[in-house]
């Protein structure tokens, strides 16, 4: 077995998914979470021992900058220790289990289909199956604006689409539907089209690598499961994407964000319809009422 060393950082709750992918990017096979002191999250990564000190100069230069540019709130903690082979993908099996919603079975390629409609996802070493309580105040929500309003959604955006997962499902919730899913992790685009491509509906859905902003047009439904950082650089373009009467669908924030979310998207001429909440997380929703 080949020695490895854990490479592990302490970050606040908002900062662990750009924890994780920092530690992927780097070389770890996974990245494993588990709470901290004092309210952090440590994120967990493996590596050769060999890398040890490159992985952590590395990672200590990109702190320090990701600090300075705004990118996290704070300078992790940092360690590292010897530890045998992690088996990734028993941890990745054992974590990403199958669920149903809205009549629809979201399952890993080894898990046996029971027919029905249903969504197929690898679970990647960056990506899950929808099993965060982020995506599934997302997923709940698409669910339920499906029974609201089953004819009238007819171009959704989904930006920051990750593993494709939203808009797969909101693909098979409307069969009138296209879609359109933003990434600016080029991983994150590869991931959501081989998925697409898994599901059959690659016809329907347009990914691109970039920014919100850059994609033209307008729609009835624009879903963004982002940090409380990106919807500061992003909600205008957000809120620009929307057809008079669309629904804006903003997650990825913790319940003490929501109040400055809420005031962010009024701002950008907005109307707030309402707020879900998690355990730790919420959904915000917004409409757009008119336009200038």
């Amino acid at each position: 077995m080949n020695k490895t060393f854990d490479f592990w950082m302490d970050v606040s709750p908002g900062d662990v998914d750009w924890a994780a992918r920092i530690l992927i990017s780097h070389g770890s096979q996974g990245a494993v979470e588990s709470a901290s002191a004092k309210g952090k999250i440590r994120v967990l990564g493996s590596f050769p021992v060999g890398r040890l000190r490159k992985i952590q100069e590395a990672l200590r230069q990109l702190f320090r900058a990701a600090v300075a540019t705004g990118e996290i709130q704070e300078l992790p903690v940092v360690g590292a220790a010897p530890t045998p082979e992690v088996d990734w993908r028993g941890i990745l099996r054992f974590h990403h289990r199958p669920f149903e919603l809205g009549g629809i079975y979201f399952r890993s390629p080894w898990v046996e289909s029971r027919g029905g409609l249903e969504i197929v996802l690898e679970p990647g070493l960056a990506f899950g199956m929808g099993n965060h309580e982020t995506t599934q105040l997302c997923l709940r929500a698409l669910h339920g604006e499906f029974k609201a309003s089953p004819y009238s959604i007819r171009r959704l955006f989904d930006v920051g689409t990750g593993s494709g997962i939203l808009a797969l499902f909101a693909l098979r919730l409307w069969e009138q539907l296209e879609a359109v899913g933003c990434d600016v992790d080029a991983d994150a685009i590869a991931a959501a089209r081989e998925a697409a491509g898994e599901n059959g509906l690659t016809q329907r859905l347009t990914l691109f690598q970039g920014r919100p902003a850059s994609y033209p047009g307008r729609f009835d439904l624009v879903v963004a499961n982002l940090q409380w950082r990106i919807f500061q650089v992003e909600m205008e373009a957000l809120a620009s994407k929307l057809d008079v009467g669309g629904l804006l669908l903003c997650s990825g924030l913790l319940l003490d964000q929501a109040e400055r979310l809420e005031d962010l998207g009024r701002s950008r001429g907005l109307s707030f319809v309402g707020q879900v909440s998690g355990k730790e997380w919420c959904l915000l929703r917004f409409r757009c009422m008119e336009r200038a």
